[in-house]
Parts: C-alpha cells; sequence; structure tokens
C-alpha cells in the first residue's frame, strides 16, 4: 500500500497588497495572480476571497487552502490593505444667509 503523506505547497501569492479605496466608494477592487500548487496527487484550492472582489477599507486577510485526495492540508495567507486617501467633497453649499440681529442681543440664531 502506498501512502501519500506529503501536503501541497501553495505558491506565488503576494506577502501583502496595499490599495486605496476606488474613486467615490469605501471599497477597493483588488486583483492578484492566480495562486499555484505543487502536489503529487490531485487536489482542490479553495480560497475565502477571490481575485477582483470588493474589499472594505482597512486589512483583510486572504487564505488558500489546498488538499490533496489523502486529506493532506496547507494553507497560505497575506493581507490586504485598503485605505481611503480619497479627500470628502462638498457637493452644495447654501447661499449666503442674511438675518437680523435678535432683539435686545447682537447675535441671531439661525436654526
Amino acid at each position: 500500500m502506498i501512502t501519500d503523506n506529503q501536503s501541497p505547497v501553495i505558491s506565488g501569492l503576494p506577502s501583502s497588497i496595499n490599495a486605496g479605496t476606488d474613486a467615490g466608494q469605501c471599497t477597493a477592487i483588488v486583483t492578484w495572480n492566480p495562486a499555484s500548487v505543487m502536489e503529487n496527487c490531485t487536489y482542490t484550492l479553495s480560497s475565502n476571497h477571490n481575485s477582483g472582489d470588493a474589499f472594505p477599507t482597512g486589512p483583510t486577510t486572504v487564505t488558500y487552502t489546498a488538499t490533496d485526495a489523502s486529506g493532506n492540508t496547507t494553507t497560505s495567507s497575506f493581507l490586504i490593505i485598503v485605505s481611503d486617501n480619497e479627500a470628502p467633497t462638498i457637493s452644495t453649499c447654501p447661499s449666503n444667509v442674511m438675518v437680523n440681529s435678535d432683539a435686545g442681543v447682537c447675535t441671531a440664531r439661525t436654526w
């Protein structure tokens, strides 16, 4: 009987990815090259996120898991860090507001 005790090896993933949010969005579409697997038998490869997904601001860990036909498993992870570098914009501003001061004081409430 032959026993497969060799775990798959995942390679080709980045160590980390830094990205800015997409224009007008709180997320970033992030892509990376696909992972490769070295394995002596058949295997499956899965990931908790896919290249081309939208990632929220802050850090997100992407984890790949490779499992061969004998149940040997290995994982590999990397970090995606999305930063919001887009300055806010003011879309409408009221015109100048002119009001009289309140009775007996030099100020006015405008709400």
